[in-house]
C-alpha cells in the first residue's frame, strides 16, 4: 500500500472513527465531544489536503484530452471472493 492510498482510506476511516467515539461519550460531556468531533475533521481536512498536493507528482496532466480519464489515485482490494465484492476507492 502506498502514502496515497493510506491517504485515500484515512480520508474515510477518520471521520467514521470520530463518529464512533463522539457517539461513545457520555452526554455529560457534551463540550468533549465537541471538541473530539472538531478534531477529528481537522484531522480529515489534513488527510484529504495532502492527497490533493500529491496529486500532481502523482500523474502528469493531459492536454491534448486523448488519453482517457483514469484516478490519480485508487485503491482496491477483494472483499468477499466468493460473490465477487470488492472495495474499491478511487479519486479522479
Amino acid at each position: 500500500m502506498s502514502a496515497q492510498q493510506a491517504l485515500l482510506i484515512s480520508v474515510v476511516a477518520i471521520p467514521a472513527v470520530g463518529a464512533l467515539v463522539v457517539a461513545l461519550l457520555p452526554a455529560s460531556l457534551d463540550r468533549r465531544a465537541r471538541i473530539a468531533a472538531t478534531l477529528f475533521a481537522a484531522l480529515t481536512l489534513l488527510a484529504a489536503a495532502l492527497l490533493g498536493f500529491q496529486r500532481h507528482a502523482a500523474r502528469p496532466p493531459v492536454v491534448d484530452g486523448s488519453t482517457p480519464v483514469r484516478p490519480w489515485v485508487d485503491f482496491s482490494v477483494s472483499w468477499v471472493r466468493a460473490l465477487h465484492i470488492d472495495f474499491h476507492l478511487g479519486v479522479e
